[in-house]
């Protein structure tokens, strides 16, 4: 059983609500990015980048912290989001707005506007999430599942930029200079994806982690045989063995 649930308050309530789940989809972080030069946020000549993106972690790491000493045998799974659409999702001052707000200008120069202003907004996500997969490889309870570059890779683009088209293999991203395409965000959103585009981040998820990670066990015993040597009738003498999975760090013994 898995229970999905947001930043939006009452973590462990909703977690303690579950008590059958083995999994929590935990997604965080991102709105902290999107503050931008108005909030504190990344911004692309931001000095203090790698202070948001630290602090990101370290806030994240504090809601890991708090889940698994509340429930230790739960599996962590940080979910990953992708890329923005800050050119071709609105239109007029309010999308000024919302560019300006991370350093960005539509000039009309395609190639500049792709190759440098959006490499370097997703380059701000992608730099962000490391701290995300650092969490994630410090401990066996907690996974991370990347996502940046998904949509663009299996639903090619078209739009602002240009027509590309899709590929097959994730990863690595087909094109990392590209925002995630139009017609898998909402109508005039620049930030959150239709039904396509979160089916898209579901599924991989789900071949990424559930399909690979809960795979059949493999026990390992720390010894094969036990040498008590001479036990007089009447005493006791004990050993012990460990017995643990050396398959998937996610698969329960």
């Amino acid at each position: 059983m898995v229970a999905q649930i947001d930043t939006a308050g009452g973590i462990l309530d909703r977690i303690n609500a579950h008590p059958a789940a083995d999994v929590v989809w935990l997604s965080a972080g991102g709105n902290d990015l999107l503050l931008g030069q108005l909030g504190g946020g990344f911004y692309v000549n931001n000095p203090n980048n790698a202070s948001v993106y630290a602090a990101v972690q370290a806030n994240v790491q504090t809601i890991v912290n708090a889940i698994l000493a509340d429930r230790p045998n739960l599996q962590v799974v940080i979910m990953g989001y992708d890329y923005l659409n800050i050119w071709d999702q609105g239109s007029g001052s309010a999308a000024d707005t919302f560019r300006a707000n991370l350093e960005v200008i539509k000039t009309g120069n395609v190639v500049y506007d792709g190759l440098v202003q959006n490499q370097a907004v997703n380059d701000g996500f992608k730099a962000a999430e490391a701290g995300k997969i650092a969490i994630a490889n410090a401990s066996s309870r907690v996974a991370e599942v990347y996502n940046f570059g998904l949509n663009n890779t299996y639903g090619g683009y078209s739009g602002y930029f240009g027509n590309f088209a899709a590929g097959s293999t994730y990863p690595p991203e087909l094109y990392p200079y590209l925002p995630t395409p139009p017609n898998r965000m909402d109508p005039g959103d620049a930030i959150h994806l239709n039904n396509l585009g979160y089916t898209t981040l579901a599924l991989h998820a789900e071949q990424d982690f559930l399909l690979s990670e809960f795979s059949s066990t493999s026990l390992g015993l720390s010894s094969g045989a036990l040498a008590f040597g001479q036990v007089r009738i009447g005493t006791s003498s004990s050993l012990n063995v460990t017995g643990s999975n050396t398959g998937p760090n996610f698969t329960k013994v």
